[in-house]
């Protein structure tokens, strides 16, 4: 399910909590991923052995885990998706590099010398991080229906992380923070354009729950 600190982490699920948590990058899934692995070692629970990248989608992941999917409790995670791109694009400055594989794309983002034209380039029209996905529904949809029990919210994740303790049978675990970058109100990073771009790209995830600018 979890694995050390530094290392890939694999799709995140349990077969004795009954739980599955579909990871959108830049959504909170690494601090939740922590959680749930301190939360298996207090408990003395097994951690599950399947590996598959952590953002795999929810319509893969239900095909990987057949039965298992079936009987657990899945959940996910949003955001306002235009604070996620801001965040992206500088997960993109200050940490993709660190990844041999992704040196060379960092170095090109950086390249570009600003927020506007990140968002015209393919990794801003069509990536979260490293990972392909048009909108955020494309992590937690089947042929454009939700197939997870449950999503919360980047915005309100304290309430919506007690609920998910309390639906799989757990006392919450404290959630830390991972991957934050200081910088400024993401609304400062946007002009008349690139803001409509955003909302382009994303006004499934933006009409469904209903975010605004």
């Amino acid at each position: 399910m979890v694995t050390d600190k530094g290392m890939p982490r694999p799709v995140c699920y349990s077969t004795s909590l009954r739980y599955v948590f579909i990871h959108i990058p830049k959504c909170a899934g690494t601090s939740i991923h922590r959680a749930l692995g301190a939360l298996h070692e207090r408990l003395s629970l097994p951690i599950d052995e399947k590996r598959y990248h952590k953002h795999t989608k929810a319509i893969d992941v239900r095909r990987i885990l057949g039965p298992i999917w079936d009987n657990s409790f899945k959940f996910s995670i949003v955001r306002n998706p235009w604070d996620l791109m801001v965040s992206s694009y500088h997960w993109w400055l200050n940490y993709a590099g660190r990844y041999p594989s992704l040196a060379e794309q960092s170095t090109r983002i950086r390249n570009m010398g600003s927020f506007g034209k990140f968002l015209q380039s393919e990794f801003g029209s069509k990536m979260i991080n490293e990972r392909r996905g048009n909108d955020l529904l494309d992590w937690i949809e089947a042929d454009e229906k939700v197939i997870i029990d449950f999503v919360g919210r980047y915005e309100t994740l304290e309430s919506d992380w007690r609920r998910i303790c309390q639906r799989i049978g757990v006392e919450p675990v404290v959630l830390t923070t991972e991957n934050r970058v200081p910088r400024a109100a993401y609304a400062m990073f946007y002009d008349d354009a690139s803001r409509r771009l955003v909302g382009e790209r994303f006004h499934r995830t933006i009409k469904l729950f209903r975010y605004e600018f």
